[in-house]
């Protein structure tokens, strides 16, 4: 991270298992949690704690926090996954093809100007 005109080092978990992760994208909650994308995603809290979620099926590979607090992932999957407020104790909404998302892969994940989201 960049801080005051320096790089600060911020210890962040690579999952177990794998040899092979690569951080995808990252996103900042307003809370302080840091929201990283591997194949899996992984909340580090702002005290370092550090959680993994995996959004089955499929792969993370988009990770955009919104405006109102939401979290947004994409998946390689083609699936637009919705955690209101951030909270990924219950099921996310879930968009595929059947709200007219194309298939194929979420890569990107960004909110407009005046609302909505581009992907």
């Amino acid at each position: 991270r960049w801080a005051d005109g320096a790089a600060v080092s911020v210890p962040i978990p690579v999952p177990a298992g794998e040899l092979s992760w690569r951080l995808r994208n990252l996103a900042e909650h307003p809370d302080g949690s840091l929201w990283l994308g591997w194949n899996v995603l992984v909340r580090r809290a702002p005290d370092g704690a550090t959680r993994i979620i995996e959004p089955s099926p499929g792969q993370v590979r988009a990770v955009h926090v919104g405006s109102t607090g939401d979290l947004w992932i994409g998946t390689n999957t083609g699936e637009l996954v919705r955690y209101p407020g951030a909270v990924t104790d219950r099921v996310g909404e879930r968009f595929g093809t059947d709200a007219g998302l194309c298939a194929g892969s979420v890569d990107l994940v960004r909110e407009r100007v005046g609302g909505g989201l581009w992907l």
